[in-house]
């Protein structure tokens, strides 16, 4: 620590000088990401989509420590959506994995008239979050069941994305 702060010698030996490794989890690759094989592999592979993308798209891995792992997201991204579908999902059954809490996320964003931080109504929002929820495995049919949306609809937000 010496080497990194200037400390006066007067205080050098109230302080112990320890080494600390930091890590900027958002830039790990999904080689390092996936050798995790805690929680923390699921809110490492969150930051780092959210940096490559701005989204996140979810995992079916399960969540060992919902609650924990949910505090996390909402200290580090300041949105009570997280700390809400956990209050919510808890007196239903409990959240098994991150696709379990998006649909909450969801749900309570459209409920607040937002929809994944866009305003409700804004193509290019709603066309970004569909392609991100096909992106992760949804079908077509499951995405329009799921925001109250045509298939058509949901098909065509798909192929103008995937052309962007």
């Amino acid at each position: 620590m010496f080497e990194a702060v200037e400390v006066p010698e007067i205080f050098k030996p109230f302080i112990t000088n320890v080494k600390i490794n930091v890590f900027e989890i958002a830039w790990l690759s999904d080689e390092q990401i996936g050798k995790f094989k805690s929680d923390f592999r699921i809110v490492a592979d969150y930051f780092a989509q959210k940096r490559k993308t701005g989204m996140y798209t979810g995992t079916k891995d399960e969540i060992r420590h919902v609650e924990a792992l949910l505090q996390l997201l909402f200290v580090m991204e300041k949105d009570d959506r997280f700390e809400q579908a956990y209050v919510e999902e808890k007196r239903k059954g409990g959240i098994r994995n991150m696709c379990d809490v998006i649909d909450h996320y969801l749900k309570i964003g459209e409920e607040k008239g937002v929809l994944i931080g866009l305003e409700k109504g804004r193509d290019e929002g709603e066309a970004k979050t569909i392609y991100a929820l096909f992106a992760s495995g949804m079908s077509p049919e499951e995405i329009a069941a799921r925001l109250k949306k045509d298939v058509a609809d949901v098909k065509a937000a798909i192929q103008k994305y995937s052309m962007a």
